[in-house]
Order: structure tokens, then sequence, then C-alpha cells
């Protein structure tokens, strides 16, 4: 419940976050905001370079979506489009495009890379050309939204009643999505469409030019690709801990005195051979959940089935007593043998897991981390030897 309030806050936040930048972009003068015209290309194309060496499929295909709607507006002019076509063409496409992209896992296959592709190709091609015949004359287009497809009279900005539907629903969409099952890209499409309902919500006299829409959408898709690029670089993607790479990083900031501890789970291997990889796995997170809810210091992934955990604060014996309790979490608690996940479906149930521990201070004795880390390793052992499921040192 605590992890759904943090989302719902953390959505809130974002929208008045955005509301503040946009706010904010009015007051701009036309001379700055017409430097955004070259930071849009250049922003996007490092976007572009960076989202496809780290295959970061959604992102690319969200900005080249971007490009797609900005290009023709920037080479031919907005004189030769429909500006009412265009408004609600892009809103339409920017949630259609949305939704359709938090339905899919990365990477994708080919054939749906190329199909979604092909997608937004066609709709974009379909927006601007009914946009360019109905803005040159050559197609007299009336629309009345009195009673348009039986929806509410929704109001915001410029856009038609059937664009705020299905702005609606892909923010809900993406919302919910979002809330239940936390992920990067739904927190992105959450603000991009917070952002677009922003954007044309304005109240006149308080006018932001669509090139500063774009390089918000820019900054944020920014955000996006570099928090990937930090998960894939220094976050685990099966327990969902800090990596090696990252303690090894923190460890070169360390100053004074601190103290490490190895954890490893008791007879991991067992595990793998009776139950198979998957439940393995299972075991994996499940540790380093306990570990990262009840660990008073860092925790961090140290590879195959042992865990390092860092302590800035406490003496040596403190530390001691506080992950003796932490052990005691981890055998207390049962784990479920999933039965999908069992090698043989007879075998799901309860099981006991249990972790062994080694703990070393920086001091006298040790004057490096590395020398930390491997008194801690050596004292992991030491508890292997004496039988498991304790704490040595």
């Amino acid at each position: 419940m605590l992890q759904f309030v943090k989302r719902v806050a953390a959505i809130v936040l974002r929208f008045v976050f955005l509301i503040i930048v946009f706010v904010g972009l009015t007051y701009l003068d036309s001379s700055v905001t017409s430097v955004f015209d070259y930071l849009i290309y250049i922003l996007f194309g490092a976007l572009l370079l960076i989202g496809t060496y780290f295959n970061k499929q959604k992102a690319v295909l969200l900005i080249g979506l971007f490009l797609l709607m900005s290009a023709p507006l920037d080479i031919f002019g907005k004189g030769y489009f429909d500006d009412v076509i265009i408004t609600n063409g892009i809103a339409v496409l920017l949630a259609i495009s949305t939704l359709l992209l938090g339905l899919f896992q990365e990477p994708m296959r080919l054939s749906t890379l190329a199909t979604l592709i092909l997608l937004t190709l066609l709709q974009t091609l379909a927006m601007f050309a009914a946009a360019y015949y109905v803005g040159s004359g050559a197609v007299v287009v009336t629309m009345d939204h009195r009673t348009p497809l039986g929806l509410p009279a929704f109001s915001l900005g410029t856009l038609s009643p059937e664009a705020v539907f299905i702005l609606l629903v892909s923010f809900a969409g993406n919302t919910l999505k979002e809330l239940l099952v936390p992920h990067g890209f739904a927190s992105l499409t959450v603000s991009l469409l917070m952002s677009l309902g922003i954007f044309h919500g304005l109240p006149r006299g308080m006018e932001v030019p669509p090139e500063s829409l774009f390089l918000v959408w820019g900054l944020l898709t920014a955000v996006y690709v570099f928090r990937e690029i930090y998960q894939v670089s220094y976050i685990d993607p099966l327990t969902e801990l800090p990596s090696r790479r990252a303690l090894l990083e923190e460890a070169s900031k360390l100053t004074g005195g601190y103290v490490v501890a190895m954890a490893d789970i008791d007879h991991f291997k067992k595990f793998n051979d009776k139950y198979g990889h998957d439940v393995g796995d299972d075991v994996l997170a499940f540790v380093a959940s306990i570990l990262r809810q009840n660990v008073r210091g860092s925790v961090f992934r140290y590879g195959g089935e042992e865990f390092t955990m860092l302590f800035r604060k406490g003496s040596l014996d403190e530390v001691i007593k506080h992950l003796d309790e932490v052990r005691e979490k981890v055998a207390n608690t049962k784990f479920r043998i999933r039965r999908r996940a069992a090698k043989n479906p007879s075998s799901a149930g309860e099981v006991t897991v249990t972790v062994s521990m080694g703990v070393a201070e920086y001091g006298n004795k040790y004057n490096s981390f590395s020398e930390v880390l491997k008194a801690a390793d050596k004292a992991l052992y030491r508890a292997k030897r004496k039988g498991r499921n304790r704490v040595s040192k």
C-alpha cells in the first residue's frame, strides 16, 4: 500500500512540475524560444544514437514520431496545414502510439517493430495529407462536435472531444500500468501525455510555441533513456539491487570507518539442481527483497548467490548484532516454490532458505576496501565451515 501511495505522489509531483515548466515557458522571449528549433534536433539526434546503441526500441520509436511530426512543419511552414487537424492529430497520434508501445516488452520482435514503424508512418502521412488538403482549401471539412459519438463535452484547449477522449483513455491506461506494474516506459508515457494535456489546456494569453512542447518531450525522453542506461549499467535486473560495478564505484568514495559484510545463500546449488534454475532465480529475488527491506546499510548483488552489504555507521559488534537479526528474518520467512517454476510440479510448496554472513571492519588491520572485502569473504567461509546459517567475523 505504501508503494502505491508513493507512486501516486510521484505522478502528482510530476504533474505539478510540468505545469511550472509550461507556465515558465510562457514568459520566455520569442528570441529565446526560436533557439529551441536547433536544440530539438540536436537533442533528438543525440537521443536517437544513444537509444539505438542501448537498444531502447520504444524510446527510438517515440523520438522518430516526434521528428516525423515536427519536420514537415519546419520544412514547409505551418501555413500549409490546417491548425485544427494538426493540433488534434498530434494529440491522437501521440496518445495511440504510447498506448500501443506500452503493450509490448523490450526487446520487441523484428516483425512487431516493423509493424509499429509502418503504422506510425501511415498515421503520420494520413494526418499531414488531410491537414494539407484542408489547409489549402482543396477539401472543405465542416466539423460539428455537438453530438460526437455520444461522448461527454470534454474541453481541453483546441482539442476536439474525440481527441480528448483518446488522450484520456491513453493516459488512464498508462497511469494504471505504472501504478500496478511500475516500469520506466510507463512513467515516460504518463509524463508525455501529461505535458500534452497541459500544453493544450493552457488558458488564452499563456501561449507556448509547439517547439517548446517538443523540447519538453525531448527532455522527458532523455531522462527516460539515461535512467535506463543507468539501470543497465548499475542495477542487477533479477534482484533489482545495485550491481558489483555500483559497489566498486561507491567504495571509491568511502572516507573514514565502515563495515563490509558478505552474505551467501546456503545450499544454493542444491536448489538449482533439485527445483530448476527458475526456482533458483526466485530464491535470489526472495533473499534480495528481505535484505533490501531490512538491512540498515547499502545492499549490492556481488555475483552468483553472493550479496555485499556496506555500513557507513556503527561498530563491528553493532553490525554483527543487526545482521544476525536479518539472518533470522530470512530463515523464519518461508519461501514458496511456484508450481509453474518448479522443474517437478509435485515439489511445489514451502521451504526454508538460510544465509551465512561474514563481516569485517576498516581500520588498523585492513587499510583498503579490497582488504576489507577479502576479510569479509574469509569470515563468510568460516561461517560456512561452522555449519552455515550464522554470522562470523
